[in-house]
């Protein structure tokens, strides 16, 4: 159990993921769960003062499961920027290509072309 509470590392960044991919009232549960749950949470449980001993730090320090926790965070954060990148420029996008429509048929309209 020791080890797999590592894993909750990559929460924050699938609720972004999520938040990305999903439409409606959903798309704020990231929000809900980190400003809501999680404070909730801390308040039911006590927090662990625990830390590693020596022996247990050197073990640890020699245990390939902590780099793979690491090296798969990085793609994963990869995937998180290029998401909200895209979805940043499919918004850019669909505002300056119905401003332009608007624009093109404002000004064919004035002219009298229609």
């Amino acid at each position: 159990m020791n080890k797999i509470k590592y894993l909750g590392v990559y929460i924050i960044p699938l609720l972004g993921l999520l938040t990305f991919n999903v439409t409606g009232i959903y798309a704020f549960f990231g929000l809900f769960f980190l400003f809501v749950l999680v404070p909730l949470l801390e308040l039911v449980f006590s927090p662990n003062n625990y830390n590693f001993t020596q022996t247990e730090q050197d073990q640890a320090q020699h245990d390939l499961f902590y780099d793979r926790v690491l090296f798969l965070l990085v793609p994963l954060h990869i995937w998180v920027v290029y998401s909200f990148l895209t979805a940043v420029f499919k918004s850019f996008t669909c505002c300056f290509r119905s401003g332009g429509l608007c624009f093109y048929d404002g000004y064919h309209f004035r002219c009298g072309w229609y």
